[in-house]
């Protein structure tokens, strides 16, 4: 089976762990698009609040989320 993502030329130069930490990224924030496209009975099953809160800490734990933000505007 073929690689969900593309990986641009130029980042041939990456790491395999900087590749995995891209595609990771991606997911998530795919995850996180559909707080804002899925019909509400979509949103509000467990399921997909489970989902949303673990994108969210994927961008957190890797420096990107809003929590990241917060602590550096609070410095």
């Amino acid at each position: 089976m073929a690689p969900a993502f593309h990986v641009p030329p130029s980042s041939t130069d990456l790491s395999q762990a900087a590749r995995a930490e891209i595609q990771v990224l991606r997911l998530a924030a795919g995850i996180l698009d559909l707080q804002r496209t899925a019909s509400p009975q979509i949103r509000d099953l467990p399921s997909m609040q489970a989902m949303f809160r673990a994108a969210s800490a994927v961008f957190d734990e890797l420096g990107f989320g809003e929590e990241e933000a917060d602590r550096s505007m609070s410095s």
